[in-house]
Protein backbone atom coordinates (compact mmCIF):
# COMPACT_ATOMS: atom_id res chain seq x y z
CA UNK A 1 0.00 0.00 0.00
CA UNK A 2 2.78 2.42 0.91
CA UNK A 3 4.14 2.37 -2.64
CA UNK A 4 1.00 1.52 -4.66
CA UNK A 5 0.31 3.55 -7.79
CA UNK A 6 -2.97 5.19 -6.73
CA UNK A 7 -2.73 8.86 -7.78
CA UNK A 8 -6.50 9.51 -7.69
CA UNK A 9 -7.06 8.20 -4.15
CA UNK A 10 -8.77 10.67 -1.81
CA UNK A 11 -9.34 8.54 1.30
CA UNK A 12 -6.97 5.90 2.66
CA UNK A 13 -7.44 3.99 5.92
CA UNK A 14 -5.03 1.28 6.97
CA UNK A 15 -5.77 -0.95 9.98
CA UNK A 16 -2.71 -2.66 11.41
CA UNK A 17 -3.70 -4.94 14.29
CA UNK A 18 -1.52 -6.58 16.88
CA UNK A 19 1.53 -8.80 16.80
CA UNK A 20 -0.39 -11.30 18.95
CA UNK A 21 -2.46 -12.08 15.84
CA UNK A 22 0.17 -11.79 13.15
CA UNK A 23 0.36 -8.02 12.80
CA UNK A 24 4.03 -7.35 12.18
CA UNK A 25 3.94 -3.84 10.73
CA UNK A 26 6.01 -0.98 12.05
CA UNK A 27 6.82 2.62 11.23
CA UNK A 28 9.39 1.32 8.75
CA UNK A 29 6.55 -0.15 6.67
CA UNK A 30 4.65 3.12 6.34
CA UNK A 31 7.58 5.50 6.06
CA UNK A 32 7.45 5.35 2.23
CA UNK A 33 3.78 6.38 2.40
CA UNK A 34 4.52 9.30 4.72
CA UNK A 35 7.20 10.58 2.35
CA UNK A 36 5.06 10.46 -0.81
CA UNK A 37 4.43 13.52 -2.93
CA UNK A 38 2.59 11.75 -5.77
CA UNK A 39 -0.88 11.41 -4.21
CA UNK A 40 -2.22 14.90 -4.93
CA UNK A 41 -5.87 14.11 -4.16
CA UNK A 42 -5.33 12.35 -0.83
CA UNK A 43 -7.13 14.32 1.87
CA UNK A 44 -7.84 11.65 4.50
CA UNK A 45 -5.17 9.38 5.90
CA UNK A 46 -5.99 6.85 8.58
CA UNK A 47 -3.16 4.98 10.28
CA UNK A 48 -5.41 3.06 12.60
CA UNK A 49 -5.47 0.25 15.13
CA UNK A 50 -1.67 0.29 15.36
CA UNK A 51 0.60 -0.61 18.24
CA UNK A 52 3.26 1.80 16.99
CA UNK A 53 1.32 5.09 17.07
CA UNK A 54 3.79 6.74 19.46
CA UNK A 55 6.42 6.22 16.75
CA UNK A 56 4.06 7.49 14.06
CA UNK A 57 3.39 10.58 16.18
CA UNK A 58 7.11 11.30 16.32
CA UNK A 59 7.52 10.90 12.55
CA UNK A 60 4.35 12.46 11.17
CA UNK A 61 5.16 16.16 11.78
CA UNK A 62 7.95 15.91 9.20
CA UNK A 63 6.02 13.70 6.76
CA UNK A 64 5.74 15.17 3.28
CA UNK A 65 2.19 13.87 2.85
CA UNK A 66 0.89 15.67 5.95
CA UNK A 67 0.79 19.09 4.29
CA UNK A 68 -1.99 18.09 1.86
CA UNK A 69 -4.24 16.26 4.32
CA UNK A 70 -7.51 17.58 5.69
CA UNK A 71 -7.99 14.67 8.10
CA UNK A 72 -5.36 12.65 9.94
CA UNK A 73 -6.85 9.66 11.76
CA UNK A 74 -4.61 7.98 14.32
CA UNK A 75 -7.42 6.28 16.20
CA UNK A 76 -7.99 2.85 17.77
CA UNK A 77 -4.34 2.26 18.66
CA UNK A 78 -2.00 2.40 21.60
CA UNK A 79 -0.82 6.01 21.50
CA UNK A 80 0.19 7.29 24.92
CA UNK A 81 1.06 10.71 26.27
CA UNK A 82 4.50 10.19 24.70
CA UNK A 83 2.87 10.30 21.27
CA UNK A 84 0.66 13.23 22.28
CA UNK A 85 3.76 15.17 23.37
CA UNK A 86 5.47 14.37 20.06
CA UNK A 87 2.50 15.78 18.16
CA UNK A 88 2.21 18.80 20.44
CA UNK A 89 5.89 19.64 19.95
CA UNK A 90 5.07 20.60 16.32
CA UNK A 91 1.82 22.60 16.42
CA UNK A 92 2.45 24.34 13.10
CA UNK A 93 2.54 20.98 11.31
CA UNK A 94 -1.13 20.31 12.14
CA UNK A 95 -2.81 23.73 12.13
CA UNK A 96 -4.08 23.23 8.55
CA UNK A 97 -5.96 20.03 9.44
CA UNK A 98 -9.73 20.09 9.65
CA UNK A 99 -9.69 16.95 11.82
CA UNK A 100 -7.13 15.12 13.94
CA UNK A 101 -8.74 11.93 15.25
CA UNK A 102 -7.12 10.29 18.27
CA UNK A 103 -10.19 8.34 19.42
CA UNK A 104 -9.65 5.24 21.58
CA UNK A 105 -5.97 5.46 22.36
CA UNK A 106 -4.36 5.67 25.80
CA UNK A 107 -4.11 9.39 26.42
CA UNK A 108 -4.48 10.73 29.94
CA UNK A 109 -6.01 14.12 30.69
CA UNK A 110 -2.53 15.57 30.28
CA UNK A 111 -2.15 14.00 26.83
CA UNK A 112 -5.59 15.17 25.72
CA UNK A 113 -4.78 18.70 26.89
CA UNK A 114 -1.52 18.64 24.93
CA UNK A 115 -3.23 17.92 21.60
CA UNK A 116 -6.59 19.66 22.00
CA UNK A 117 -5.75 22.73 19.92
CA UNK A 118 -3.53 21.20 17.23
CA UNK A 119 -6.22 21.12 14.49
CA UNK A 120 -9.54 22.81 13.84
CA UNK A 121 -11.21 19.74 15.37
CA UNK A 122 -9.38 17.25 17.57
CA UNK A 123 -11.30 14.12 18.55
CA UNK A 124 -10.09 12.40 21.71
CA UNK A 125 -13.22 10.47 22.70
CA UNK A 126 -13.23 7.18 24.57
CA UNK A 127 -9.62 7.01 25.75
CA UNK A 128 -8.68 3.58 27.08
CA UNK A 129 -7.02 2.61 30.37
CA UNK A 130 -3.96 0.39 30.33
CA UNK A 131 -4.20 -2.94 32.13
CA UNK A 132 -1.95 -3.02 35.15
CA UNK A 133 -2.18 -6.26 37.10
CA UNK A 134 0.24 -5.05 39.76
CA UNK A 135 3.26 -7.07 38.62
CA UNK A 136 4.96 -4.08 37.03
CA UNK A 137 3.82 -4.91 33.50
CA UNK A 138 1.39 -2.53 31.81
CA UNK A 139 -0.59 -3.75 28.82
CA UNK A 140 -2.15 -1.69 26.03
CA UNK A 141 -4.23 -3.20 23.27
CA UNK A 142 -5.38 -1.98 19.86
CA UNK A 143 -9.15 -1.64 19.69
CA UNK A 144 -9.79 -4.30 17.03
CA UNK A 145 -8.16 -7.68 17.62
CA UNK A 146 -10.61 -10.53 17.28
Amino acid sequence: IATAQIPAIKHLEIYFGTDEYGGTSSLKDIKPLLDRTDLPKLEYLGIKNAEFLDEVAAAIPKAKILKQLKTLDLSLGTMTDVGAAALAAHPDAFKHLDVLDLTRNYLTKKGVAAVKSLAKKVITAEQEQADDDGDGDVYRYVSITE
